[in-house]
């Protein structure tokens, strides 16, 4: 575009914006969310996860592009698909790795999440799981 038209990129993404405008927008998030949880497996563990953090108070679920998350006063968990099936849980705690081997240390993706859990299967997430969910949800 800069070359053949002399827009720069903000120009250039607004006249694409007007010639092909996008077909899901924030003002839909059960779309994004319909996009985003599209694969099977996924969708099996988040529909299990999402059942277990909407139970506790005051929970608020907000969808991003490519992540669910979940706050209170302020984010606590997220989650987003993994390859192959599953999800990756982010929690607004510390890693227990010594109860819970498959906790690590946080991604990129979010600053305030501090431990990630990857979940294939909705039979993972065992009681010391749900403590963490529990107690980032308390921290908020």
């Amino acid at each position: 575009m800069k070359a053949h038209h002399g827009l720069g990129q903000n120009q250039a993404s607004l006249v694409l914006n007007a010639a092909f405008p996008p077909t899901m927008g924030w003002s839909r998030p059960e779309d994004l969310a319909a996009k985003l949880w599209s694969d099977p497996q996924s969708a099996q563990v988040f529909a299990v996860v999402k059942t277990i953090i909407t139970a506790m108070p005051d929970v608020i679920v907000g969808q991003r592009k490519s992540y669910t998350a979940f706050s209170r006063q302020f984010q606590f968990a997220a989650a987003r698909p993994r390859k192959g099936g599953g999800l990756v849980l982010g929690l607004a705690t510390e890693p227990e790795t010594t109860r819970n081997p498959a906790v690590r240390g946080r991604e990129s993706w979010s600053e305030r999440l501090k431990s990630c859990v990857e979940i294939t299967s909705g039979d993972q997430i065992d009681q010391a799981l749900r403590n963490m969910l529990q107690q980032a949800w308390d921290q908020s």
